[in-house]
């Protein structure tokens, strides 16, 4: 079932349509003189207003349950996420003027009942471009027709998840159970399950596998509730086009697999001051200032009691300024990768605003003239009497200092 909002002589129009009980799931077309809302039947939702000034459109709403997420698609086919909002409002930017664009609106249930949520580890272990390129979100639901059985191996295959990943520099989303992934396959041991399925094209094929290892029998009964922390989660990608690597001696290599840790993280516990961090770094008339938040993991459902190195929690705003003719605004998680040292004494961060949905294309054609892909600063937080340094990475994989 579905309802319809359509509001003509945009912008100038002044009487939005409504139904009583709009759903959680909120497309919007958005074209010249016509404005479509087409809402796909689940919780209720209602829409409260739209309204656009100059390059921004803002959507205000009532319902669901808070994170929201916003997405946005130029053909209801490919979705990139335009942004989160705890509150039941949105602005953005239109960005480049096409014949129509897409908006959709999630909340944290628009699944059913929503468990917790998969992402990758961005700590000290590991490698950045690994963490960078496997950059992924797992948001988990619970199944609406359980079996029954306790145990692991049911839990996870029948839950229905929502994955978004990045695929080059496009962030796209899958939803459905993981055994529904492309040409997915599940394999089982006594304590582990491996899912192996394939994803992208082209330079960005590769042949993924998630691992999931427990401390417990994956067929036993649990007089336990089964978390998704119970497990080590490891991502492994093999390219069909190896990737470049920067090694610990600065070299840049090129690599056909990589991996990375997945983890839940603890949002909602109490956290010490120190936890939400400032790094600014100015070198080369180029001037880089990020806000963010670091917290601990969920070891069996539970803060992780001892934890030397945080891991990035959320992102507040990065600002790049100096490189192009207007500022750079970094917000969205696949556009930043945090790479801390051991107790976060030394913090890097790996920025790339061609995977900031809605980025403007006249900063990234900047950034490509000058052969920029990645801005690299790192700031030795615990170490005053260190300086800071700044380097980008080129399309070239070459890294050079600003």
């Amino acid at each position: 079932m579905q309802t319809a909002i359509l509001v003509r002589g945009w912008p100038f129009c002044n009487r939005l349509t409504t139904h009583t009980a709009m759903p959680m799931k909120l497309i919007l077309l958005l074209s010249f003189g016509l404005l479509h809302l087409t809402l796909v039947a689940a919780e209720p939702l209602q829409v409260v207003s739209l309204a656009k000034e100059d390059e921004t459109v803002t959507l205000s709403w009532n319902g669901g349950e808070p994170p929201y997420e916003i997405f946005r698609s130029a053909d209801l086919q490919q979705w990139a996420p335009a942004g989160t909002s705890t509150e039941p409002t949105y602005t953005m930017m239109t960005g480049e003027a096409t014949p129509s664009q897409f908006f959709r609106v999630m909340a944290a249930d628009a699944f059913g009942d929503y468990v917790g949520q998969w992402r990758i580890a961005e700590g000290e272990f590991g490698e950045a471009l690994a963490k960078h390129r496997l950059k992924s979100l797992w948001d988990f639901y619970r199944p609406q027709k359980p079996t029954g059985t306790a145990g692991a191996k049911a839990y996870f295959t029948q839950a229905k998840v929502r994955v978004r990943y990045i695929d080059g520099s496009t962030v796209r989303m899958f939803t459905g159970s993981l055994a529904e992934l492309p040409e997915a396959e599940w394999t089982f041991g006594d304590r582990q399950m491996d899912l192996t399925w394939n994803w992208g094209e082209g330079e960005w094929e590769r042949a993924m596998t998630l691992t999931l290892s427990f401390p417990y029998d994956i067929d036993g009964l649990r007089f336990q509730p089964v978390h998704l922390s119970d497990p080590t989660i490891t991502l492994k990608a093999d390219y069909a086009v190896p990737k470049p690597n920067l090694e610990w001696d600065g070299k840049v290599t090129m690599r056909a697999n990589e991996e990375a840790a997945l983890v839940e993280v603890d949002d909602k516990g109490e956290r010490p001051d120190w936890w939400d961090r400032e790094l600014e770094v100015t070198h080369g008339g180029v001037t880089v200032a990020s806000t963010f938040s670091i917290g601990v993991p969920l070891i069996g459902g539970s803060p992780a009691f001892i934890f030397k190195t945080p891991l990035l929690v959320t992102w507040g705003q990065t600002t790049i300024s100096g490189l192009t003719d207007q500022p750079i605004i970094l917000s969205g998680r696949f556009s930043q990768t945090y790479y801390p040292f051991h107790h976060n004494f030394i913090e890097t961060l790996w920025l790339e605003p061609a995977s900031e949905p809605g980025m403007d294309p006249r900063i990234l054609d900047q950034l490509r003239d000058q052969n920029i892909q990645f801005i690299i600063p790192e700031n030795p937080s615990a170490f005053p009497d260190q300086e800071s340094t700044l380097k980008v990475m080129g399309f070239d994989h070459q890294v050079r200092s600003l």
